[in-house]
């Protein structure tokens, strides 16, 4: 990481600020904090990321000369610092859904039984993957389905509920 540093910011020479730099025309604006997308070069995909510093002024961070316009980032791959120039390129805002919009589609899930029946299948999927520990997949299957709906599997997660709550008992 700090040799993308290095290649994307040059090494501060004197302590007075450079002169300042324009965004480009139909740049975004961002906030600190702000949830964002940032594309990755090594991915080739876009990435859920959160706006760490935004400079709005030449300035100096971590030994750099940075830019007026720049904008630090962090995602799951890291740090990235995206000069003014790349912005518009590089980050997107992201686009929330109201909590009205939120409400409308639980209300559709829960009345139409075949998108139940699909999200038990992707919590399966996902459970398969033995991200989720029996109690956790037995507690999914429990909340989300009354008794006569439950996947088959069910039982089976019960066992795994009892075995994995006496182990941890006799350790």
């Amino acid at each position: 990481m700090p040799d993308q540093i290095s290649k994307t910011l040059r090494p501060s020479s004197s302590s007075a600020p450079a002169p300042s730099s324009s965004l480009p025309p139909g740049s975004p604006d961002f906030a600190k904090g702000e949830k964002i997308q940032v594309w990755s070069e090594s991915r080739q995909e876009w990435l859920l990321g959160v706006v760490q510093e935004v400079f709005s002024v030449d300035s100096k961070s971590e030994g750099f000369d940075v830019p007026a316009g720049s904008v630090k980032v962090l995602s799951e791959t890291g740090v990235k610092w995206v000069l003014p120039k790349d912005r518009a390129r590089m980050l997107q805002k992201v686009q929330v859904p109201s909590s009205l919009d939120l409400k409308a589609m639980l209300k559709a899930a829960l009345s139409e039984p075949s998108t139940l029946h699909r999200h038990a299948e992707s919590v399966d999927k996902f459970a398969d993957r033995r991200l989720l520990s029996g109690p956790v997949r037995f507690y999914l299957v429990s909340r989300f389905y009354p008794p006569s709906t439950r996947p088959m599997r069910s039982r089976v997660w019960q066992t795994s509920l009892a075995s994995a709550l006496s182990s941890r008992a006799t350790t």
